[in-house]
């Protein structure tokens, strides 16, 4: 994905396509962080940062919040990332995204986590846990169970109930760039090693 997404920064014309470009860069810095290089994705940002300064669309500059904060976490800028992903979810919330919302906010859990802010961390996590199971999310919804179990080792909410069918996931209001990825990376060992 991460080659896919460096050769399309570089065939993409900016000035012919900037949505595209944005959407490229902004996939190859998410990438690049997920691989293990939050350096080189910092770098890649700054390079392509005036290309996002150039969009108007607000839901553009939420994923452009939203990547910030990947990146300045991976950085061990924690205090940046939490600012970013609180700005960004607060944006979601706006524009009535709650899944996105959701997301952002089960990214904040990281910074929380590294901070051993455990408290913060659990009460977001059960902010978050019921959206996902409102809209059949599981792999989110275990990831909010296992942060809530992070500071006792009890889950503090009871087990979902069994659902009968899944609704259908929210579809997006505008038709701006996705984020890089459709699911939260977070996995149940890198939730355990955070608590």
């Amino acid at each position: 994905a991460t080659r896919l997404a460096e050769r399309a920064v570089r065939r993409i014309d900016p000035e012919a396509q900037p949505d595209l470009a944005v959407a490229a860069i902004h996939a190859l810095c998410w990438y690049l962080v997920d691989l293990g290089d939050p350096k080189l994705a910092r770098t890649c940002y700054v390079e392509g940062e005036s290309f996002f300064e150039q969009q108007p669309d607000e839901l553009i500059q939420l994923h452009r919040s939203w990547l910030r904060a990947h990146i300045d976490h991976a950085l061990d800028l924690h205090s940046s990332a939490e600012t970013l992903y609180r700005r960004a979810a607060a944006g979601f919330a706006k524009h009535e995204l709650p899944y996105e919302r959701a997301l952002v906010l089960l990214d904040l859990c990281l910074p929380l986590a590294a901070q051993k802010r455990i408290d913060e961390l659990a009460a977001v996590a059960a902010e978050i846990l019921p959206e996902f199971e409102r809209i059949g999310i599981g792999r989110e919804a275990t990831a909010s169970r296992l942060l809530l179990s992070c500071d006792t080792g009890q889950d503090r909410r009871p087990p979902a109930k069994p659902r009968k069918s899944r609704p259908p996931r929210p579809e997006r209001a505008s038709p701006g760039p996705r984020p890089a990825r459709a699911l939260n990376p977070l996995s149940s060992t890198k939730i355990t090693e955070l608590c």
